[in-house]
């Protein structure tokens, strides 16, 4: 059927999607990016729409994809399916939850480690203890962000407004969510406040951490406060997926994916700190890959075994 098959993996979440079309034999064809389809419901994205969108610079290549390989963050699976069927009618689809861990586990082992931390708008972990696969977090916003980028987010907009309570207004984080504006505290602006402030997407939350880490390093004791916490809440997810002796030696590392780690040596100094207070015979495993390359080795894996069958 396809004279020259291509294979596209996708990586998204809560925040945004990358694309990558490959050859079978994985050479690198093209990239693109777009807004993220991970939902915690059905119907509160437009996912076709901002599925066609990241695509539009791979319209040319439709033709000759054979499968679609999604990594999804959210567990709108069916709803992402249908999107991609309509977009790619005669392409095998695929799509994989990043939680369920078969995919960076995949990865983490290429690095000898039983273990990984996904931090990005979200957080998850897995692991492998004792032949059996274990995880933690993943119950997302309302339940548990620990160490997410939607969770410092949603922490810094509640330190911001109690510090408005409190009557210190929105400059206890500088630079952070200036849509806030300036509050003169009667009920109307309050009133005003609470209806911005309750649009804030997760996404949008997530968006704050670049300068929430930014001004942590530069010794912001707000900004300080909120990264340690997220640290720490990393470090919980890492200690509840790793045994406290690592059964190998040489499989201690703990490989971290996601946009959170990408904040800077100073963040992942934390985590590193955080970390030994419970798996001192642990270490984090930081810039060894991107989820969209795990992705697409697990895409090209996925499509030679469809090819064998």
């Amino acid at each position: 059927m396809f004279e020259q098959p291509l294979i596209l993996a996708i990586d998204s979440g809560g925040s945004k999607s990358d694309f990558i079309l490959l050859t079978p034999d994985g050479q690198e064809t093209a990239r693109s990016r777009g807004k993220g389809v991970a939902a915690l419901h059905v119907g509160m994205l437009p996912v076709e729409e901002y599925l066609r969108n990241g695509l539009q610079t791979l319209e040319q290549y439709t033709s000759q994809i054979a499968l679609v390989y999604c990594s999804l963050g959210g567990p709108n699976t069916e709803e992402v399916h249908m999107a991609l069927q309509r977009i790619f009618p005669i392409a095998e689809i695929r799509i994989g939850r990043e939680a369920d861990g078969d995919m960076v586990l995949s990865a983490a082992a290429q690095w000898k480690a039983k273990a990984a931390i996904l931090c990005g708008t979200g957080s998850t972990a897995v692991g492998e203890i004792g032949g059996k696969r274990v995880f933690a977090g993943g119950w997302g916003p309302l339940l548990g962000d620990e160490g997410s980028g939607g969770g410092v987010g949603c922490d810094a907009l509640r330190m911001l407004l109690h510090a408005v309570d409190a009557g210190e207004g929105a400059a206890c984080l500088p630079g952070i969510y200036p849509e806030l504006g300036r509050i003169s505290g009667n009920f109307t602006d309050r009133m005003a406040l609470k209806k911005v402030a309750n649009q804030i997407t997760r996404a949008e939350m997530a968006a704050q951490v670049p300068v929430i880490a930014e001004l942590a390093e530069a010794g912001d004791k707000n900004a300080l406060l909120l990264m340690k916490k997220a640290a720490a809440g990393i470090a919980f997810l890492a200690s509840a997926v790793t045994p406290e002796m690592p059964e190998e030696p040489q499989e201690s590392g703990i490989l971290a994916l996601g946009g959170f780690f990408k904040c800077g040596e100073f963040f992942r100094k934390l985590c590193r700190e955080e970390l030994q207070k419970t798996r001192k015979n642990h270490h984090f495993i930081f810039n060894a890959v991107n989820m969209i390359d795990v992705a697409a080795a697990f895409a090209i894996k996925t499509y030679n075994r469809s090819v064998k069958k």
